[in-house]
Parts: C-alpha cells; structure tokens; sequence
C-alpha cells in the first residue's frame, strides 16, 4: 500500500508533516510493503486552485491512503472519487502516524456539510 505525506523538507520519517496539504512543496511516498520511502515535488504547491492540482498528482502516484494535518473539504471529496482514502493525522512525525494507521487509530476524513473544515471519523 502506498501511503503518501506533505511535507516540507526531506528528512525521512523523521520529518513533520506540513500544515497544508496542497501548498506542500512535496509529498513523501511511504510503501507499507517495500518499507521504502521516496519524495516527489508537489506540483501544485504555487496553484490557487483549492488543492486540484495536488490531488491530481497524488492521485497519478497510485496512492491509496494520505494521511494530513490540514486538507479543505473538495480536496477530500476530489481525493475519494480518486479512491483514496484521507485520514487525520496523530501529530507531527511521519513515522508515529505509520505506526498509528497501521494500528487502526487514525481518524478518516469525509467531505460533509462543513466550511473550512472536514468532519471525522474513526
């Protein structure tokens, strides 16, 4: 499973996970199987376009899961007619957030009713 972060440097899963998914400048690709990690610039960094820029690269990737601090809801909503799932993340390093989805104890995150924000579930 390819499980994809934004980040804001390339630190390994050291590294925080930025506040913002579509103006991370990359994504780190975490392959549950391999155990191996690469980075990809964010393409849509420097677009004003709500996040479809970057949905549509992390979607080009193949990744199943991404796991965020900060994501609006159309990007949630884009992201799952891509299939993949969003979740919320457990704090700020990349490997602690493995560990917990791993485990079950991240939050999803669905598209709903909502302005800036988007509404959780475990």
């Amino acid at each position: 499973m390819l499980i994809l972060f934004p980040v804001a440097d390339k630190n390994g899963l050291g590294t925080g996970i930025f506040s913002d998914f579509g103006t991370a400048p990359f994504f780190l690709c975490y392959d549950t199987e391999t155990k191996k990690e690469r980075y990809v610039d964010n393409t849509g960094c420097d677009e004003n376009d709500g996040g479809k820029t970057a949905v549509t690269a992390v979607s080009d990737l193949g990744a199943e899961v991404l796991i965020v601090s900060g994501i609006g809801c159309a990007a949630v909503s884009r992201l799952r007619g891509f299939g993949i799932d969003t979740y919320s993340s457990s704090g700020k390093i990349i490997s602690a957030n493995i560990e917990s989805f791993q485990a079950g104890k991240l939050n999803r995150k669905y598209a709903g009713d909502c302005d800036s924000s988007c509404k959780t579930s475990r």
